[in-house]
């Protein structure tokens, strides 16, 4: 009798120790399958380029030339955020003035660093598409910016009432960047 007890009970603590093992082992195997879905900056641009060539019916040549532009132009806007990066304070930190006046100013200079890059792509993107069609590469670049900053609480749209979200008509909500 003991002998079976004792048998019945080594296979139940082995048993829960696989399962615990087991259990362990899946949470790394997502999170590897998240780090693989999610695609580096590189992958993600030369995705959107092929949306716009699609979107914009572009022929081989000019798809071949714009996407090298989008990605130049991306790769640039990527530098020029990364240049001006800061560190976040901690919870409850209240920033020195100098701080915040450095903040200010590094934000100031971004802003007119990534004018400059638009406004210069502006001109190297007419090359190849319409002025509209540049727009609308703008237009989706600030869709997707604001997308990724989220919705900030206490915020109250500003702008003329039919620009604002909760008065836009009803095809104007919660549409797809590309498919404006």
């Amino acid at each position: 009798m003991r002998r079976i007890l004792f048998i019945t009970l080594s296979i139940l603590l082995a048993a829960g120790t696989v399962s615990a093992q087991k259990a362990q082992k899946a949470p790394k195997a997502d999170n590897e399958q998240a780090e693989q879905k999610r695609p580096d900056g590189k992958a993600h641009a030369m995705e959107q380029a092929k949306r716009y060539v699609e979107l914009f019916a572009l022929d081989e040549k000019q798809a071949a030339k714009f996407t090298e532009m989008y990605h130049s132009y991306n790769k640039i806007l990527h530098s020029i955020r990364l240049q001006y990066r800061h560190e976040r304070p901690a919870e409850g930190v209240e920033p020195t003035d100098e701080q915040v006046e450095k903040r200010m100013l590094d934000q100031f200079a971004q802003s007119r660093a990534i004018l400059d890059v638009r406004e210069e792509y502006y001109k190297h993107f007419r090359t190849i598409l319409t002025a509209k069609q540049v727009q609308k590469i703008f237009e989706d670049e600030k869709f997707r910016r604001d997308e990724m900053r989220g919705p900030r609480p206490n915020h109250r749209p500003s702008g003329r009432p039919e620009h604002r979200p909760e008065d836009a008509p009803q095809s104007r909500q919660n549409r797809p960047a590309l498919a404006r």
